[in-house]
């Protein structure tokens, strides 16, 4: 499963944890039945995580801003935490932070998700 992350001003260390439980565990895999009712840990399946900082960013005209992105420091703190956290559940590879990577994937089904985990409940 290919996950990318970006930080945005209003996360926290906080979140690590929750992040880490809905991205191990979200059931997003068929069951026997053809029911999305089964996670990455359920299936054995292994988590590339990379740190993507344009997530943050909001397109209100024709360039891009990033004001919403975490700092450079703080959100490469929390990647690694992430990663970390994500590690005690299943097998987790990670990119590079602040790197220009060439990635490729395979998509195996029509699932791609946006997921956000914030502090307020």
């Amino acid at each position: 499963m290919v996950v990318y992350v970006g930080m945005e001003q209003a996360d926290t260390a906080s979140l690590i944890p929750k992040m880490a439980e809905k991205i191990a565990h979200a059931r997003i895999f068929e069951d026997a039945q053809g029911k999305m009712n089964l996670s990455a840990s359920d299936k054995g399946h292994e988590i590339l995580l990379i740190p993507n900082f344009t997530l943050a960013g909001i397109l209100d005209s024709r360039r891009p801003s990033f004001s919403e992105a975490k700092d450079r420091g703080e959100a490469q703190s929390m990647f690694e935490s992430l990663y970390e956290a994500i590690s005690k559940h299943l097998t987790c590879k990670k990119g590079v932070f602040g790197a220009s990577m060439e990635i490729s994937a395979i998509a195996d089904g029509p699932v791609n998700l946006i997921v956000r985990v914030e502090s307020r409940k």
